[in-house]
């Protein structure tokens, strides 16, 4: 994928996230030669339906979040959730202690949309190193804010933990048999196998806080 594709793609979620979750008719796209052709732009929302992060539906598009809920009270929408580290998604490192890395708790948390913890009940986040899911729109330096889970299905996006090593990765979740299959989002990298009883999923990825580009 290309540079301009993906920075399109979190254009256009990031839209669709500012609408509520639902987008109803094409919108009006500038880029560098001006205006971005309907074609284009039809490209991008297919490969974000693609990639699991819109629902096409008859009068438009919405994100799965928004799929079964009334457009967020505006109102109501700060809730905070704390970034207890950080995680991986290259390779399995030791997640980052911000306490023990002299960071105050008020400044390690993020807002997230109250609708969030009413429907999942308590929540935490991590901010993301690397970029093994960056075809999932999930890019180094982001947060991502995780639902507490050990049961996940297969192609969900989870926190796995590897117990002999005691390290943790992002990555979408694959039970094959006695093994394990962390599968990234990210054409340039290769999955990791691990046997199943090593492996231990401590959340899903509910939602993703995204980094404005500079």
């Amino acid at each position: 994928m290309s540079k301009g594709n993906l920075q399109t793609q979190q254009r256009l979620l990031g839209f669709v996230h500012g609408l509520g979750g639902k987008l109803k008719k094409r919108p009006l796209v500038l880029s560098q030669r001006g205006v971005m052709s309907n074609t284009l732009l039809d490209y991008n929302l297919v490969m974000l339906v693609q990639k699991g992060l819109l629902i096409r539906e008859p009068d438009g598009w919405v994100v799965p979040e928004a799929k079964t809920k009334q457009r967020v009270d505006r109102v109501k929408v700060n809730q905070r959730a704390h970034i207890l580290g950080s995680v991986s998604t290259d390779k399995p490192a030791p997640a980052l202690d911000t306490e023990e890395a002299g960071a105050s708790q008020e400044f390690y948390t993020v807002e997230v949309p109250a609708e969030l913890t009413k429907r999942f009940g308590r929540l935490f986040a991590l901010k993301v190193k690397g970029t093994g899911m960056i075809d999932a729109l999930i890019d180094n330096g982001d947060v991502v804010i995780i639902r507490p889970a050990t049961h996940v299905n297969n192609g969900e996006m989870v926190i796995a933990w590897f117990k002999d090593e005691e390290e943790s990765i992002l990555r979408k979740f694959y039970a094959e048999g006695d093994q394990v299959r962390l599968q990234p989002a990210n054409s340039t990298m290769d999955p990791i196998y691990s046997a199943k009883g090593n492996i231990e999923v401590r959340g899903k990825i509910v939602y993703v806080v995204r980094v404005q580009a500079s």
